[in-house]
């Protein structure tokens, strides 16, 4: 539960609103994974990735968790990137049909200057430092939609310089 709002309407009634925390995330945590939200509150665990179809993180460092708590981060600016990172991703995709946030598989925050985003199991997009972060994820979107083939693996790496290179094979 997120929040509760409780009101008395008259003459005989009380109105309970209740919202909800929605998953975001999975973070591996000793053979299963955490299920936590945008805060980075745990909800669940599970055993499989496959039983929540979430992007899973790697990368951040705390030191325990109990279910319904935040997580006992050491530090916090992993945590802070990866949220800056899907709040640009999902405000992007607000009005696109190319949902670049269903396709992530991992997203990887360990080095905070050079955040990596693994894409349908075959492509690492490389956003390095998250500077401008916007204007690179419609880069990469326009890029994977339109200029990398299907069945092609590589890496597009946006820290090489000005432009976007994208590296096959890898």
């Amino acid at each position: 539960v997120r929040d509760v709002t409780v009101k008395y309407v008259l003459p005989n009634k009380v109105l309970i609103q209740v919202e909800e925390r929605e998953p975001f995330v999975l973070i591996p945590y000793i053979g299963a994974f955490l299920v936590a939200d945008r805060e980075g509150y745990v909800l669940e665990t599970v055993e499989r990735q496959e039983d929540m179809p979430l992007p899973v993180v790697k990368g951040l460092d705390f030191t325990g968790y109990q279910v319904g708590q935040v997580l006992n981060m050491e530090y916090t600016d992993n945590f802070n990137m990866l949220i800056i990172l899907l709040n640009a991703l999902t405000e992007e995709e607000k009005n696109d049909n190319f949902k670049l946030v269903d396709q992530i598989d991992i997203i990887d925050v360990s080095d905070t200057d050079n955040i990596r985003v693994f894409v349908d199991s075959r492509l690492v997009v490389n956003y390095g430092d998250l500077y401008d972060i916007s204007y690179r994820i419609k880069m990469s979107k326009q890029i994977i939609q339109k200029n990398i083939d299907k069945n092609e693996k590589g890496i597009l790496d946006f820290t090489k310089g000005d432009y976007p290179v994208f590296i096959p094979g890898y």
